[in-house]
């Protein structure tokens, strides 16, 4: 029997380790293998593999297990290695993504006796009692890791340093066939239940997307708030499933995942598994543990999905395309977007993106034909759009028009739903010193602190790092202790519904209110059960959500929208306008939406509640081209975060290197911001300065970090960060 030695890399130990390992079959890059660190046992991905002799092994311990390729299969082993290249990603974060290293039920752990364990037991006399005992128990059979430990905690030790004993893993998934079985018979059940009947743009849609399946390539389905995008992908889904493979549905909020989650187990009963952050940690890794045997189901979540081990997929569909949550915005900066295709391209299936208003990014690559796509002109069953009503506000924040008063009235007295969007959670934004106009900030953080009422209690909360307190404050600048509030949060706005509409159930969804998976899907059953008059939410509420009592949209304010210090800012405004007025009359011909601006704000919501989609883009490409901005260029930001001595030096250092690297490239393909300070100083106690930097494309982006990141590594590690593709600046 051959040994091999293989090069191990673990998440988060930044360097491999070794291992060697007895096998009749050679081990493979990309094999997922359970080895011991110490007295625990972690598991790991193979980097790299030789034969070994007899003198390698002296050193080395032996590998525990080695598990089916199913748990961290090709498909995953290249997307792992895409998201150390593409992001510069060290590999033991990188690993850190994937679900697939935290499986607690994959193997229980035993120890058996070793070879040279029973060696030495032939020769008892030289041995203490102690070891004897034990040796003679493990050479009868193996026993649980926790019982030994508990039980010969310093002669296991001992015997482990020896290498008298071996630690091994039994995969326990197989064992694990009550649940594996459940789901096998989903296949016996009548799986195409209450879909919709095409009409005629949506049946031409999936006829055109239908010829795609099988095979790699990018598609995009674009339609008008409420087309019937979804029941065009649903059909797409049956005729996957039909050929015995999985489809992942990615979706940019766990608000989605789970009103989705109710509508497909209708459609598609015992098919449908979803996965996302809140879900119990057993119930994680059951998943974990049945998922790589799993066929003709429909896995359904945020962006994490894109890392679980899931086989045999067929389609991948991310909905919503233009979410800026699909972006990672902590760790490792990825973008799910781009994962996923990657993971299409390696399963050689088509992805579908899925928007009202698709980002310019995909945009432009659906005007430029370089994805294939099709659009929906009209909404389902013919309703029309919402009318929309721009009225000026004449105060700042909170104080509702009397258009917007009777508006309300009247979704009330028809016993239907209306939908308020406020862009800011808590109750008052801001608060000022009354005297001298200094705002309060956070101690932390360069930022306001927003007012929070719990329990008829005032608490000032930094949305940043999460610094509270209830004293009332003093002005830093003057001492004085008199103060002014003013803006309107979520919190503030369902306040003034209840207060002006006594009868009216007035209900708030935002991360404050709806902390918990079970509250979340308590309300959104509540608004489908008539039981909800009038929602308050913040952008949670905007995409995906398809409520068919919601008539009225009401918009008080937009502000911080407009002020955005971000060339996205017209998209993302753009965006957010379409979809939040989308949400009204999805079901009926009198769908209404009333906007309340500033003087200043009129032309732009003007322009952006009557423009379409592809005008819109236009435009927006014809800016971006002239300021090279993406897509026309391809971003990466350098950020320190740290003490203001050492990011200042660190920026300083970066900055004479960054000179060099950028004098050995044509300078026509690259615009080079030198290190400045963000324009929020301060976040979590750090002060902050970045670099920005746009190419020409993904190629010369990629050379130039390579030699950027071999000449500048930071004394502190912690301090540095490298985004990829960014989304925000500040």
């Amino acid at each position: 029997m051959k040994k091999y030695i293989l090069d191990v890399q673990l998440p988060n130990i930044n360097k491999r380790l070794s291992y060697y390992t007895k096998s009749d079959v050679a081990i493979g890059r990309g094999s997922l293998v359970d080895v011991p660190i110490g007295e625990k046992s972690l598991l790991g991905v193979v980097e790299d593999v030789k034969e070994a002799s007899e003198e390698d092994l002296l050193e080395l311990k032996s590998v525990n297990s080695i598990y089916e390729k199913r748990f961290f299969n090709e498909d995953l082993y290249r997307l792992y290695k895409f998201v150390c290249e593409y992001y510069f990603a060290a590999p033991n974060s990188a690993l850190g993504l994937f679900p697939s290293f935290n499986i607690k039920l994959l193997s229980k752990n035993k120890v058996k006796i070793s070879e040279k364990g029973r060696e030495v037991l032939n020769y008892s006399l030289l041995i203490s009692d102690d070891l004897k005992g034990f040796l003679e128990l493990l050479n009868k059979r193996e026993y649980d890791l926790s019982y030994i430990k508990g039980k010969y905690k310093e002669t296991y030790r001992y015997a482990l340093s020896e290498k008298l004993i071996d630690i091994v893993s039994e995969t326990t998934s197989k064992g694990d066939r009550a649940n594996l079985d459940l789901c096998e018979k989903a296949n016996e059940i009548d799986k195409w239940k209450n879909l919709a009947t095409l009409n005629e743009e949506q049946a031409k849609a999936f006829k055109y997307f239908k010829g795609y399946l099988n095979k790699y390539c990018e598609l995009a389905l674009v339609g008008t708030t409420g087309s019937g995008k979804t029941e065009v992908y649903l059909k797409l889904i049956i005729k996957v499933l039909q050929s015995g493979k999985n489809v992942l549905l990615l979706l940019p909020e766990i608000t989605l995942a789970t009103h989705f989650v109710d509508i497909l187990e209708k459609r598609f009963p015992h098919l449908v598994h979803v996965w996302h952050s809140q879900l119990g940690k057993s119930e994680r890794n059951r998943l974990l543990n049945i998922m790589p045997y799993l066929t003709e189901k429909i896995f359904i979540g945020p962006r994490s999905l894109i890392f679980l081990p899931i086989n045999d997929i067929g389609l991948i569909i991310v909905d919503e395309e233009q979410s800026e949550n699909y972006k990672q915005d902590d760790f490792i900066r990825y973008d799910a977007r781009i994962l996923a295709r990657e993971r299409a391209r390696s399963n050689n299936c088509p992805i579908l993106y899925v928007s009202a208003t698709p980002s310019v990014n995909l945009g432009k690559k659906i005007l430029e034909g370089e994805i294939s796509s099709y659009y929906l002109s009209k909404r389902f069953k013919e309703f029309n759009l919402p009318k929309i009503k721009i009225v000026k506000r004449q105060s700042f924040y909170g104080t509702f028009s009397e258009d917007f008063i009777a508006s309300l009235k009247e979704i009330k007295e028809r016993q239907e739903q209306a939908i308020i969007f406020v862009p800011r959670r808590g109750f008052y934004p801001f608060v000022s010193c009354a005297d001298c106009g200094e705002l309060v900030k956070c101690k932390n953080c360069d930022v306001p602190m927003c007012v929070h009422m719990i329990k008829g209690k005032r608490i000032y909360v930094c949305h940043h790092c999460g610094y509270k307190f209830t004293r009332d404050p003093v002005c830093k600048r003057c001492s004085g202790i008199n103060f002014k509030q003013y803006g309107a949060g979520s919190q503030k706005i369902t306040q003034e519904l209840k207060n002006l509409f006594p009868n009216a159930n007035v209900e708030r969804i935002d991360s404050d209110s709806v902390n918990t998976h079970s509250k979340l899907k308590g309300v959104l059953q509540d608004i489908l059960d008539g039981k909800i008059d009038f929602l308050v939410g913040t952008q949670i509420i905007t995409k995906g959500l398809n409520f068919p009592k919601i008539n009225f949209v009401g918009i008080p304010f937009l502000e911080p929208l407009t002020s955005m210090p971000d060339f996205r800012s017209f998209e993302k405004l753009y965006q957010l306008l379409v979809q939040v007025t989308g949400r009204a009359g999805r079901y009926s011909m009198e769908g209404k939406v009333v906007i309340q601006v500033s003087e200043e704000q009129l032309p732009i919501v003007k322009k952006f509640t009557t423009i379409s989609y592809w005008d819109f883009l236009l435009e927006e490409l014809e800016l971006r081209k002239e300021m090279f901005c993406p897509p026309f260029s391809h971003e990466v930001i350098f950020r320190w975060n740290g003490k203001l001595s050492e990011v200042k030096e660190e920026a300083k250092r970066f900055k004479v290197i960054l000179k060099d690297v950028y004098n050995l490239f044509d300078n026509g393909d690259i615009k080079v911001t030198a290190p400045k300070f963000c324009p929020i100083l301060r976040l979590h106690g750090n002060y902050r300065m970045y670099s920005l930097i746009r190419f020409k494309d993904n190629a010369t982006r990629k050379d130039f970090l390579e030699i950027l990141l071999s000449r500048y590594s930071p004394k502190d590690k912690k301090i540095f960060i490298v985004d990829v593709d960014p989304l925000y600046y500040f």
